[in-house]
């Protein structure tokens, strides 16, 4: 999408603010009581904001679960090109969206980037992105199962957890540790969104 009618941007409406005393959102935050009170700041609902600014991007951690599995001078190479490609690749196709289209903030919801790339290049880009927002879920649910898992099976090594998570399949992976933390994904799968987040937000935040 970054390829399309980039000369068409419009920096202006980089920094609108939402209008109208009536915010609704596409999920669950702001109907449930938080710690946080339910502030707008400039028309920006600053809990679902700082939740979900703050979720994007805890789990640049993980990668610290994988040192001992390679050499010092890869992670951080790995570290310091993973932050700019995954903040490259989250500003670039916002700031394309919403200054390249006529969608309203009001308008924002799950699905828009498809609809944005729909308008600026066309139907067949507006499905492209739809599919690669799947892979890429895929493999975020994936790199994060084994990151966790490797967290259990290290603590197992050091004696804080049973020594059943130390069980490695035959292709090196901890089979155990792997299926505490689906089971654990499957309990939440009911759960509302917002709560998830800042369930998470809460585990990380007491965990550093």
């Amino acid at each position: 999408m970054n390829h399309f009618l980039v000369i068409t941007v419009d920096p202006q409406k980089w920094l609108e603010t939402p209008t109208g005393e009536e915010e609704v959102f596409d999920d669950d935050t702001m109907a449930q009581p938080g710690w946080v009170p339910d502030t707008l700041l400039g028309g920006i609902a600053l809990r679902p904001f700082i939740n979900n600014l703050y979720w994007s991007v805890n789990g640049f951690d993980q990668a610290g679960h994988f040192s001992n599995a390679v050499p010092k001078r890869t992670l951080r190479n790995g570290l310091c090109l993973s932050l700019l490609l995954v903040s490259t690749t989250k500003m670039i196709p916002i700031l394309i969206s919403t200054g390249a289209t006529d969608i309203e903030q009001a308008d924002w919801k799950a699905g828009s980037f498809a609809l944005a790339a729909t308008e600026i290049g066309g139907r067949w880009l507006g499905t492209l992105v739809v599919v690669a927002s799947g892979i890429s879920l895929l493999a975020q649910f994936l790199s994060g199962m084994s990151a966790d898992s490797l967290q259990l099976q290290g603590m197992a090594d050091r004696g804080q957890l049973p020594l059943i998570f130390r069980t490695r399949s035959p292709h090196d992976t901890p089979t155990n540790a792997l299926i505490l933390g689906l089971l654990g994904v499957m309990i939440m799968l009911p759960l509302p969104f917002g709560f998830i987040v800042e369930l998470s937000n809460f585990a990380y935040c007491i965990s550093v």
